[in-house]
């Protein structure tokens, strides 16, 4: 099992939706909890893509320590523009 962490941009910016929305991103947060095959955000780089609906979830992953640090979270749009800027 991993731990997650949250960084607190992740913790604003997910405050911003709604309690429904705010419910469906938790439940894929607790499956980033697990070992399983993930997407890398590009190719040789330590982030990671979780979708969740329409809303996107970018993660760093430390094997070694078995940590999941949530760095973002927004919708495709929102996604693409945080994905410009670490690019």
């Amino acid at each position: 099992m991993y731990e997650l962490r949250y960084k607190s941009r992740f913790m604003d910016l997910l405050g911003k939706f709604d309690n429904s929305v705010q419910n469906r991103i938790y439940k894929t947060l607790e499956k980033l909890k697990s070992p399983k095959q993930r997407r890398h955000l590009k190719l040789g780089t330590p982030f990671f893509v979780e979708e969740s609906g329409q809303y996107r979830i970018v993660y760093e992953l430390y094997e070694d320590k078995k940590i999941v640090e949530l760095l973002f979270v927004g919708t495709h749009k929102d996604y693409e523009k945080y994905y410009k800027k670490l690019f």
